[in-house]
């Protein structure tokens, strides 16, 4: 059974179709054969192929999952906004920072002063490098900031990915922590200078196609207003 944790259920052990992006062993953990008609995993809502997340998991027809619009419904509902503003603004539990952006970073630590600037600095001196670092912030109107680095790939298919695996990461904390709500910069477009409506899609249909039980906030800076418009567009392409 693979130790692997699956991008979609966010368990161990599920190989299927739609996580085998963490899944790099030369095993046959995928050589079998898959029915289209196959079932879902009432639990994880993942096809059937090969669940191993569970023991107790049970599989049920996939129609009785389905819509009218074929697409796969939850009882729990995602809310997204799109704001132009800036980060350390935002009223919300978590506001996230991708460490790897010097610029953002800094402009965070100066707002959310010497404190937090002194507790940063000491849990970038003892942890590994790139580490997930959490400081919970008196004096900013969220309740604590995630730092988390994020590096883009040479390939944009891959970069995509690493996007994707940025907002997992911090949704595993923001949901691992009991808070409900969280909001994000729109990472990549300036110093990584990746065009603006591929960041925005991406961003926006994973939050979508993932269905966060969460209030999550885009924040774009007030000047930025191409990227404000490229997530404004890219939301009004899902239906929310």
């Amino acid at each position: 059974m693979s130790e692997k944790i699956c991008l979609k259920c966010t368990k161990p052990g599920h190989t299927a179709r739609h996580c085998t992006t963490n899944d790099t062993d030369s095993s046959t953990d995928n050589d079998f054969d898959y029915d289209d008609d196959d079932e879902i995993c009432a639990l994880c809502l993942e096809p059937k192929y090969m669940c191993q997340v569970e023991p107790d998991h049970f599989f049920m027809p996939m129609k009785l999952f389905l819509s009218d619009s074929d697409d796969i419904s939850s009882p729990l509902s995602l809310n997204l906004k799109i704001n132009k503003g800036y980060l350390i603004n935002q009223q919300v539990d978590v506001i996230v920072v991708c460490s790897s952006l010097d610029g953002l970073r800094e402009s965070v630590l100066r707002a959310a002063g010497p404190c937090i600037q002194k507790a940063y600095a000491e849990a970038t001196s003892i942890l590994p490098k790139d580490s997930m670092i959490s400081i919970k912030c008196p004096k900013l109107t969220c309740d604590r900031i995630l730092f988390l680095p994020w590096t883009p790939d040479e390939k944009i298919v891959f970069t995509e990915q690493t996007l994707k695996e940025f907002l997992l990461t911090a949704v595993q904390y923001v949901r691992g922590e009991n808070y409900t709500s969280v909001a994000f910069p729109a990472i990549g477009c300036g110093q990584y200078g990746f065009d603006a409506d591929f960041i925005a899609q991406t961003m926006i249909n994973h939050m979508k196609i993932e269905n966060y039980p969460l209030n999550i906030t885009f924040t774009i800076g007030p000047k930025l207003h191409n990227i404000f418009y490229a997530f404004q567009k890219a939301k009004s392409k899902i239906c929310l």
